[in-house]
């Protein structure tokens, strides 16, 4: 089994303590003297502190699970394609730069890479006669 919500959760935790009083009814029933009595009900315990901690394992996995899951479908809503239904029934879209014009300007900031090196050489000058 690999529960995954909060209501997973539950069952294992309700089905841990039916058989927690099970056990300890089947402990308590039993003509066992005082001191088989006691360590048995401290072996029970420690069965039930194992299992809890082996449900907070599974919990904390199902929690990383659970939150990939979200973050994916977080990234997969935002990637789509933002529409807006308008008055009069059209769908509308956002605008966006045409790919010709975005391709111009990251052109011209290529092409003025060069003219953009004498300041940088300037300023790392300027950097070293300071210290």
């Amino acid at each position: 089994m690999r529960p995954r919500t909060h209501e997973d959760f539950e069952i294992l935790y309700n089905e841990l303590e039916a058989w927690r009083l099970l056990e300890t009814s089947k402990i308590h029933e039993a003509n066992l003297p005082a001191d088989v009595k006691q360590a048995t009900l401290k072996q029970l315990l420690h069965k039930e502190t194992k299992l809890l901690q082996t449900i907070d394992r599974l919990k904390i996995a199902a929690n990383h699970e659970n939150r990939d899951v979200r973050i994916a479908k977080t990234l997969a809503d935002m990637s789509n394609a933002k529409r807006w239904e308008c008055d009069d029934g059209s769908v509308a879209g956002p605008y966006t730069r045409p790919l010709f014009s975005l391709s111009v300007s990251l052109l011209v900031h290529d092409m003025m890479k060069p003219h953009s090196k004498p300041f940088k050489d300037a300023a790392s000058e300027h950097e070293n006669t300071c210290l």
